[in-house]
């Protein structure tokens, strides 16, 4: 999670051996990296296809006091904190994104 946050250089295995991989700031889950020319031979013809890397991002599930309180700090800085009991909404909806899209989060 905290890589996928501040980013960092990953090491992908591919099929000319280990690959050093940057993943940006603010990584997503469900996001994919190119590397070109690194994946399956064509089967007709010249050339080689791409390797795609596709982002699976864990959010922890066991955490400490201490990291909860600086996640909770965290999340006081940008302004998310939320009264106990009240879930946020992703997106809620098409005017959810709209919405989140003109107050700049």
């Amino acid at each position: 999670m905290t890589a996928a946050a501040l980013g960092a250089s990953l090491t992908v295995n591919s099929f000319d051996g280990d690959q050093e991989v940057d993943l940006k700031a603010g990584a997503q889950p469900q996001e994919t990296i190119t590397l070109k020319d690194l994946g399956v031979t064509h089967l007709r013809g010249t050339g080689r296809g791409d390797l795609i890397v596709h982002l699976d991002i864990k959010v922890p599930t066991k955490l400490n006091e201490e990291q909860r309180q600086m996640l909770r700090d965290f999340a006081e800085s940008r302004g998310e904190s939320r009264p106990s009991g009240q879930m946020a909404s992703s997106h809620g909806g098409i005017f959810g994104k709209f919405r989140e899209a003109f107050s700049g989060r």
